[in-house]
């Protein structure tokens, strides 16, 4: 079973009703920290890139089938 909850003062704090028993062991695990949305993350990204060719926008399937990987 998994149990949601957060640190507070040093004592892990459930969310919701349902809770281990007392006694039960557990293992805490730290949850990954949101990014945000694929948008922000998109923004954070834009401008970017560096030296692309100023039609890669019109033709970037053409680049992608001509690239070759060394």
């Amino acid at each position: 079973m998994t149990y949601v909850g957060h640190v507070e003062k040093g004592v892990v704090v459930f969310e919701g009703t349902e809770r281990p028993l007392d006694g039960t062991k557990v293992t805490v695990a730290v949850a990954p920290a949101s990014n945000g949305t694929v948008g922000e993350g998109f923004d954070r990204l834009a401008g970017q890139a560096r030296n692309l060719p100023p039609d890669l926008a019109a033709n970037h399937d053409q680049y992608r089938r001509e690239r070759r990987i060394a």
